[in-house]
């Protein structure tokens, strides 16, 4: 199975936009925070996904009239049941139907025999009892099998040109959960002395999103469909949180409104997931997301896509020397960035009108303050002008600490020394919501915790500051470099990556090799190499660094190496970089972050000397100047800091799963 990624706007064929010209893009939201008092559902944020994922389809076509949304004591079984059969009544052939639910998934027994494990997978709606009742076979709950039955009457109606996506924030198909907070999903609903096993059958079905497939005839008249699901089904789905809002999120939601705002045209679904894995790998790095479905290279959205501009508009004029940006966190824009402003008909952009520093942002907004002295932009002529990015940030790289409330005051006092010889880390509370947790284990280990409660590393027993200090930079280090995006449209790659057998003797084998799982490519330890390969599409010259980013936090550049030449990492236009590399322990998701830069840089030289030494050219690079910020262990990484020359690289990412 192949991830491919080709950063170049694609032009649309007269065909598929006249497909599309007249098509509508219906959407429904269905989100719980909260549950009917009376059953005693934990509640969740879930309401909090709503905002980011209805701007993120609102700016991508869906009208405001043509979206649903459903929170809370909205959101009953009967009441959403019939929003989808309004859905299959309005829709018509060609339309686009987009349909989100945030809330808990839970096991309910199997009354018909049609699952693999005895239980039903359901979405938890407002009026679902969370503990036997009698009588109750899943009334008021959003089953798997409703899901597969309205599916299918949508697709039906959409027809082969149309378009279905659903995607499910909760634990995939409901999974047993007890005694966490913030977790979307809860105890499986089963009468006392239930056997699950009498009810597998060897035909049965599994999860949401199974049995969708028709037969070859009626495919052919149905429409492609995508399902994108927030963790595979032996996982949890952890909600996280949104850094300039601080509102707890699901994790699904948050990483699909990213991905569709920074979507280009000709993206298909399957690079959306890539986008979507990127981003899910950063804030919940022990959760995989899924994609399944007959629509997964599939343009997004029959390639009626917004492009993320990389030009940008003013929303508003606050005061005289304070505007609103048409494009926030979202789009990658941090305090400090800087805009250059120009009119739209200067279309070399040689004259610059106006410059602005932005102060604070939102997921969709940036507040930026005008240069004083400058050029007035008021009302009148914000229309007539359009924004550069000339410095870029790439966001407050501060790492925030909450020492575990069990410590004790000696070892408080300890680790709250450690953390001020760390110019990378703040302390912070645990109402603050910090992006790590120290918690002292047994025989005086110290466990450093992500949000969530899952572990990230250990120390030895009875740590210096050093060792501390250095697991806290080190997760600090590839948080940053897990959210490096840079884009040069001049820079033009396509990137194939593949599990290949070890004792692979026939293409035959090749193609047949089961190398995925939802979506996401599995590598087997000693049995499995990764393929990757890198081909210049474009008419530039770029060189290639590739970072390893294991689960446990090590960032490694280890392409090129710091002795090799510059050829062994120059692609010419026309040529590609292929190789096949074993893969070691740690177990998980590992990542790669890929970098093209139009200037020789080896940052293997910077990681080995600490960030000391550059490479022989590329010094005014801010690829260069960035990383030997990461990787100086004494240096002010936190800052938001704006670097130059914005065109200097593109980034990819590729991501796989680490197995026995």
């Amino acid at each position: 199975m192949k991830l491919l990624f080709v950063r170049s706007i694609f032009f649309l064929t007269f065909f598929l936009m006249s497909v599309h010209l007249l098509a509508v893009k219906y959407g429904l939201i269905v989100a719980i925070s909260h549950f009917d008092p009376k059953y005693g559902v934990p509640s969740l944020h879930s309401a909090n996904d709503v905002p980011f994922v209805f701007k993120a389809l609102e700016n991508q076509g869906f009208k405001r009239n043509d979206v649903t949304v459903l929170i809370d004591s909205e959101a009953t079984k009967r009441v959403v049941w019939n929003a989808m059969q309004d859905l299959i009544n309005k829709c018509k052939p060609g339309d686009i139907v987009w349909l989100h639910f945030s809330t808990h998934g839970q096991k309910l027994q199997d009354f018909d025999g049609y699952s693999t494990d005895g239980y039903a997978k359901s979405l938890v709606m407002y009026d679902s009892p969370s503990k036997p009742e009698p009588g109750y076979h899943s009334q008021r709950h959003l089953t798997d099998e409703d899901i597969r039955f309205f599916a299918k009457k949508i697709r039906s109606k959409l027809g082969p040109k149309g378009e279905l996506v659903v995607a499910i924030d909760a634990c995939h198909s409901g999974l047993l959960m007890r005694g966490v907070d913030n977790i979307r999903g809860i105890e499986e609903l089963s009468e006392p002395g239930y056997n699950p096993s009498s009810k597998i059958k060897n035909t049965a079905t599994e999860g949401f999103y199974s049995s969708i497939i028709e037969n070859k005839e009626q495919e052919a008249t149905m429409a492609p469909y995508v399902f994108y699901s927030a963790c595979r089904s032996e996982e949890v789905c952890k909600e996280t949180m949104e850094k300039t809002t601080h509102k707890s999120v699901g994790p699904l939601s948050l990483a699909i409104s990213k991905a569709l705002t920074n979507a280009q045209p000709g993206e298909t679904f399957r690079q959306l997931f890539a986008r979507i894995l990127t981003e899910m790998n950063i804030t919940v790095p022990n959760q995989t997301p899924v994609i399944v479905g007959n629509g997964v290279d599939k343009v997004i959205l029959g390639g009626d896509i917004k492009a993320r501009a990389f030009t940008y508009s003013i929303k508003s004029i606050i005061s005289s020397d304070t505007i609103e940006m048409a494009a926030g966190s979202f789009a990658g824009i941090y305090p400090n960035t800087e805009f250059t402003f120009y009119k739209i008909d200067d279309l070399s952009h040689r004259q610059g009108y106006q410059k602005g520093t932005v102060i604070s942002v939102e997921p969709f907004s940036a507040i930026v303050t005008l240069q004083k002295g400058g050029n007035p932009i008021s009302k009148e002529n914000a229309r007539i002008l359009e924004a550069l990015i000339s410095k870029k940030s790439f966001g407050d790289k501060t790492v925030g600490v909450a020492i575990d409330t069990a410590t004790t005051d000696q070892e408080k006092t300890w680790l709250k020394d450690v953390l001020k010889k760390c110019p990378y880390a703040e302390l912070k509370s645990i109402k603050e919501k910090p992006d790590l947790f120290l918690r002292i284990a047994f025989e005086k280990k110290v466990e450093l915790l992500y949000p969530d409660g899952s572990l990230f590393r250990a120390t030895e027993v009875n740590p210096s500051d050093e060792a501390l200090a250095i697991l806290i930079q080190k997760y600090g280090r590839a948080q940053a470099i897990k959210s490096l995006q840079m884009d040069n449209p001049f820079i033009v790659a396509e990137i194939n990556v593949q599990a290949v057998p070890v004792n692979t003797i026939s293409d035959t084998l090749r193609i047949n090799y089961p190398s995925t799982k939802g979506g996401v490519i599995t590598i087997r330890v000693g049995k499995d190499l990764l393929n990757l390969k890198i081909t210049n599409s474009g008419s530039k010259v770029f060189y290639l660094n590739i970072i390893d980013i294991e689960p446990n936090g090590e960032t490694t550049p280890f392409w090129p190496t710091r002795e090799m030449d510059a050829a062994a990492y120059k692609v010419v236009p026309g040529q590609s970089f292929n190789q096949s590399f074993p893969v070691l322990p740690p177990y998980g998701m590992e990542g790669l972050k890929i970098i093209l830069s139009v200037d020789d840089i080896n940052l293997g030289v910077i990681a080995a000397s600490h960030g000391t030494r550059g490479s022989v050219r590329g010094g005014n690079n801010p690829i260069e100047m960035l990383f030997r910020d990461e990787y100086n262990d004494v240096g002010t990484r936190g800052t938001n800091k704006a670097y130059d020359n914005l065109d200097a690289a593109s980034t990819f990412d590729v991501h796989f799963k680490i197995e026995r």
